[in-house]
């Protein structure tokens, strides 16, 4: 009798304790199904609030999402709501809790380069971000366009060439970057001076951002003389160019650092200092047109033509599109009493001449007209730049 009261004891503590087990497995498995569909709610309302643009209730409605499970969209979607209320500092290191290789990754890593890039004002590092994002994909748009801006606004021409080219090929060119081929020469930009500033000051001991600094300095000090010759604009383009030549000295290993130097002699007509940097030309120097340019200029200086002119056929094959190069190489060729080769040089300067004073006189590069960019494609194609002249086509198909 004992035994069977404990037995029947015993299957009905089992069988409570298998009730007690599926209830708690219904509970579980509806708590895990609500959760999931209150998920999956935060992933919509964050996603529609996002579109509509509604920043202040994405960043509450992204915020609840990161306390029920810190997961990457969640930050991504905080780190967009903080970035476009303008707190920044705030959304960088948000963005930055992103893995790059996992949903919105490579979202989150080109928010937080752009940030460290026009923010903060740190441009190197918001290029490595910007490697690493095309090592994943090399036709994402947003890292090679800030490489090709960075490049024209520290004046590395051969590089900023080469990036363009790339761009144009993978179809994520814009139209400022023709303009920038165009203007290789010079690579001008109204901001130059304020920008490469902010730069240097956010990185005070980068070699190539101090040049750049003290480059776009120096030129902006010269183009306010140049446009206004009065003797007060030029005792302050003297001032500036005394006190950027020891930093540019000190900074001669950097490619557009010693062009810089070169020019400088070249203006004061130098021969001895242009020997002198010129013989310090390195290997990332000797792609600069420029440098080749002032080769041209020197061999000329000393009588030595055929020097010269195979210097300035260099030059040109550094940059087609080179304006000064092809003058001065016509008025070499005419010494030499070659009239129709120095014809045929001079016409396409004034070509490009005509095409860069346009550019110029635009409130901005990207306003280039229809018909501006037809002849700068003409003139590319005549040019021998037959991938970039393709490329402006293209733009103009698509877009028509």
């Amino acid at each position: 009798m004992t035994s069977e009261i404990c037995c029947g004891w015993m299957r009905s503590r089992i069988r409570w304790t298998l009730i007690v087990l599926m209830a708690a497995g219904l509970l579980t498995g509806g708590w895990r199904m609500w959760r999931a569909r209150k998920l999956d709610r935060l992933r919509d309302d964050c996603a529609a609030l996002a579109r509509d643009g509604e920043w202040e209730l994405l960043e509450t409605k992204s915020a609840e999402w990161i306390r029920r499970g810190v997961e990457p969209a969640a930050l991504y979607w905080q780190g967009l709501a903080l970035k476009h209320q303008g707190r920044f500092l705030e959304a960088e290191p948000v963005f930055a809790q992103v893995p790059l290789e996992g949903p919105r990754g490579i979202d989150s890593a080109v928010e937080r380069m752009e940030i460290l890039f026009h923010v903060h004002n740190r441009p190197l590092d918001a290029l490595s971000l910007g490697d690493e994002l095309l090592r994943l994909d090399q036709r994402l748009a947003s890292p090679r366009r800030h490489r090709i801006y960075f490049l024209a606004m520290t004046l590395q021409r051969a590089e900023l060439a080469e990036e363009i080219l790339t761009a144009i090929r993978l179809g994520v060119d814009l139209p400022e970057h023709y303009i920038y081929l165009l203007t290789l020469d010079d690579l001008a930009f109204q901001d130059a001076a304020d920008v490469t500033r902010r730069w240097r000051e956010a990185s005070p001991d980068d070699v190539r951002l101090n040049a750049a600094s003290e480059i776009r300095r120096l030129q902006l000090a010269r183009a306010l003389w140049l446009e206004s010759p009065t003797e007060s604009l030029g005792e302050d383009y003297r001032r500036v160019r005394d006190e950027a030549r020891p930093v540019l000295e000190a900074s001669a290993e950097d490619s557009a650092a010693l062009e810089a130097l070169l020019l400088l002699g070249v203006e004061e007509e130098n021969l001895e200092d242009v020997e002198r940097w010129l013989s310090q030309v390195g290997a990332e120097a000797a792609q600069n047109p420029v440098v080749w340019r002032v080769r041209g200029w020197y061999a000329a200086r000393q009588g030595d033509y055929d020097q010269a002119l195979e210097a300035y056929e260099r030059a040109i094959s550094i940059n087609p599109l080179s304006v000064q190069s092809r003058s001065e190489y016509a008025g070499l060729l005419r010494v030499l009493n070659r009239g129709e080769e120095a014809g045929q040089a001079q016409v396409l300067s004034a070509r490009g001449q005509e095409l860069i004073s346009e550019a110029r006189r635009l409130p901005h590069v990207q306003e280039a007209s229809a018909d501006l960019l037809l002849r700068l494609a003409n003139y590319l194609r005549d040019c021998g730049e037959l991938s970039a002249s393709n490329g402006i086509l293209r733009r103009l198909q698509t877009s028509a």
